[in-house]
C-alpha cells in the first residue's frame, strides 16, 4: 500500500479495514473488563485510531483462533489482519510458518520496548529460529498480569489467628528460605483433636512443583561454558531441588499439605479458610470472577517463592503456560506493515497510565494490601520463564513428587526423552532469541 503522510508520521490508509479477531467473548473489549475505566480509554483510543489513519477497526470477538487460521491459510483463504489468542497456539502456528515476523515490518514496532510489548522472558513462547511472532499489550494493565504462576498467597487473618509473625517479612529481610518455607508450613496449620482443621499448605502437584524446581537457580536452558545450550532440569543441579521437593510433599510435614487432586481443589480448600497458604495462579488474585481473592478474601499477602541454598536471595521465579492475549499478524493479512502501524498507535500505553510505575501503584491501591505484596507479584511476572507446556516438557518431570525412584534416578530415567523435546522445541526458540535480542537470557 502506498501511504499518503498526513503529519507526525501518521499514514492516511484510505478507509483501509482493519480485521481484528479475538479468542474470547465480547464480555470484554480487547480483553479489558467491559465495565472497567481501562475499556472505556480502549474504546477512546480505537476510535482515535480510526480517524487518525482514515481507517477501521472491526473487533470480532469470540472467534479468534490459531487453528481456523491454520486451515485458513492452508487454503489460500484471508481470515484477518490482527488475531489475539493464546501462546501456545499462536507457537505453533509461528513454527507452521503462517505468521509474520514482528522485525521483518521496517520498525514500524519496536520490539524491544518491553514496557509496550512484553519482555523477553514473555516473550519467549511466541519466538523461533529467526524471529518473534507475537507481542503482549505490557503496558495495558489487567492484561499481562494474569497470565503466569504460580505465586504463593497467604490468609494474613489465620496467621494472625495463629499468632505468627507477617511472612511478607522474610521476603523483605532476604531470609525467604526454604527452611523458614517448611516452618511455615507447621506454623500454619491449626489440629484440634488430632485432625488437622486448617492446612498449611494447599496445593496442587503441578502447580506447586514447577516453579518450586527453579528456586534453586535452575531454569528449562542452561548455557554451558563453551556456549552450547542443554536442559536445566535434567542437570545434577536439579537433583538437589526434587529432593527437597519430595521431603515437603511426602516427608515429616506432609500431614500439614492439602494436595489437591487438581488445581481448583486445592483453591476451593483456600477459599474455604481450611489452608493458610495457597499455590495459586495469577488469575486466581484478581480478575472480572467473582471468586477472586481480592473478592473473596479479607486480607492476603501475596509471597515470591522460597530461595533454595544455591540461589541469591533475591532469586525470584513464575513459570507461564502461554498468555491468553498474545497479538499477532497473519501473513495472509491485507497489508501487515499498514496493520501494523494500526497495531502500534493502539497499544500505546492508555492515558493517566502511561508508566508502569503509575500502573503499579494503581494495583497496588485495588488489588492488594500491602505494597510488598505488589512487589513480589511483579517481581515474579518479571521473572517468568515458559514452561513449554506445547510439547508436554513441563509435565515430564511432574510425576516425581509421587515417585518411588531417587531424585538423581527419576532424572536419569527422562533424560533421553527431555533432551530429544529440548532439541526439537526449545532450541528453536532460543535461537529465535538470539536472533532478535543478540543473546539468550539477557
Amino acid at each position: 500500500m502506498t501511504f499518503s503522510s498526513v503529519s507526525d508520521g501518521i499514514a492516511d490508509l484510505g478507509g483501509m479495514n482493519v480485521r481484528y479477531e479475538l479468542a474470547y467473548a465480547d464480555t470484554t473489549y480487547l480483553g479489558l473488563d467491559i465495565t472497567s475505566e481501562f475499556s472505556d480509554l480502549a474504546r477512546e483510543r480505537v476510535s482515535n485510531v480510526e480517524k487518525d489513519y482514515n481507517c477501521t477497526v472491526e473487533l470480532v470477538h469470540g472467534t479468534g483462533s490459531f487453528g481456523t487460521l491454520v486451515a485458513s491459510t492452508y487454503a489460500g483463504t484471508y481470515l484477518c489482519d490482527i488475531l489475539c489468542g493464546d501462546t501456545n497456539a499462536g507457537l505453533n502456528a509461528a513454527r507452521a510458518g503462517i505468521l509474520v515476523g514482528i522485525t521483518s515490518l521496517n520498525g514500524i514496532i519496536d520490539v524491544h520496548d518491553s514496557h509496550k510489548w512484553g519482555n523477553q522472558g514473555q516473550l519467549q513462547a511466541m519466538c523461533h529460529e529467526t524471529d518473534v511472532y507475537g507481542l503482549l499489550p505490557a503496558s495495558w494493565p489487567m492484561l499481562t498480569e494474569s497470565s503466569f504462576g504460580y505465586p504463593l498467597v497467604v490468609n494474613e487473618n489465620i496467621v494472625a489467628q495463629l499468632a505468627q509473625p507477617d511472612p511478607r517479612e522474610y521476603v523483605e529481610n532476604k531470609t525467604w528460605t526454604w527452611e523458614k518455607f517448611e516452618e511455615c508450613i507447621e506454623d500454619y496449620t491449626y489440629i484440634e483433636s488430632g485432625e488437622v482443621k486448617i492446612y498449611g499448605l494447599s496445593a496442587h502437584g503441578n502447580w506447586f512443583l514447577e516453579p518450586f524446581i527453579r528456586t534453586n537457580g535452575n531454569c528449562n536452558v542452561y548455557k554451558n561454558a563453551d556456549g552450547t545450550y542443554s536442559y536445566g532440569l535434567t542437570s545434577q543441579d536439579a537433583v538437589t531441588v526434587i529432593a527437597e521437593a519430595q521431603k515437603i510433599w511426602n516427608g515429616d510435614i506432609s500431614y500439614a499439605v492439602f494436595k489437591g487432586v487438581d488445581a481448583g481443589t486445592s483453591i476451593d480448600k483456600f477459599m474455604a479458610r481450611e489452608a493458610t497458604m495457597v499455590v495459586a495462579d495469577a488469575g486466581n488474585i484478581f480478575g472480572v470472577s467473582e471468586n477472586s481473592f481480592s473478592r473473596q478474601i479479607e486480607n492476603f499477602a501475596v509471597l515470591s517463592w522460597p530461595v533454595g541454598p544455591d540461589a541469591e536471595p533475591d532469586h525470584y521465579t513464575s513459570v507461564s503456560h502461554g498468555y491468553h492475549y498474545s497479538i499477532t499478524l497473519p501473513i495472509l493479512g491485507k497489508d501487515p506493515e499498514a496493520t501494523a502501524m494500526v497495531l502500534d498507535a493502539i497499544y500505546e500505553p492508555l492515558p493517566g497510565y502511561e508508566t508502569f510505575d503509575i500502573i503499579k501503584e494503581h494495583m497496588s491501591r485495588y488489588y492488594f494490601f500491602d505494597t510488598r505484596d505488589c512487589d513480589n507479584f511483579y517481581n515474579m511476572l518479571n521473572a517468568q520463564e515458559y514452561n513449554f507446556v506445547i510439547c508436554h516438557l513441563s509435565s515430564m518431570y511432574n510425576q516425581c513428587l509421587e515417585s518411588k525412584l531417587s531424585p538423581s534416578a527419576y532424572i536419569e530415567s527422562m533424560e533421553d526423552s527431555a533432551e530429544e523435546l529440548f532439541e526439537e522445541y526449545v532450541m528453536p526458540v532460543v535461537r529465535g532469541i538470539e536472533a532478535v535480542w543478540g543473546s539468550y537470557g539477557d
